[in-house]
């Protein structure tokens, strides 16, 4: 759908949520690598999307690189002061994708 959507309007300027929709699709089915790249395209979109900064965390958590992660993570926390997990994650109907989301933002730091 995220595909579609972008064939259809190519200029659209909140195509960065489209990128950031395939971002979390991927790493989902745990495909770690484009899922960093879709969170990459769409931060590049949309620099201020803290939702693409939350799908990239999950991302170089996974990947190990746990220093990029804080990095990402303390951008995403300069753009959102007030960010904590409680109050910002949405539900996910995968209840251990939404555990493992969680637990790779308190490892770089985020609250809960």
């Amino acid at each position: 759908q995220f595909t579609r959507a972008m064939r259809l309007s190519p200029r659209d300027p909140d195509t960065g949520r489209a990128l950031c929709g395939l971002a979390f699709a991927n790493l989902i089915r745990g495909s770690n690598d484009e899922g960093l790249q879709w969170s990459q395209k769409a931060l590049q979109e949309l620099p201020n999307l803290t939702v693409a900064h939350r799908a990239q965390i999950l991302a170089l958590v996974r990947l190990n690189r746990m220093d990029d992660a804080r990095e990402t993570a303390q951008r995403m926390i300069a753009l959102d002061p007030g960010f904590t997990i409680a109050t910002r994650m949405p539900p996910y109907r995968d209840d251990h994708f939404r555990e493992e989301l969680h637990g790779a933002l308190q490892s770089v730091g985020l609250l809960a």
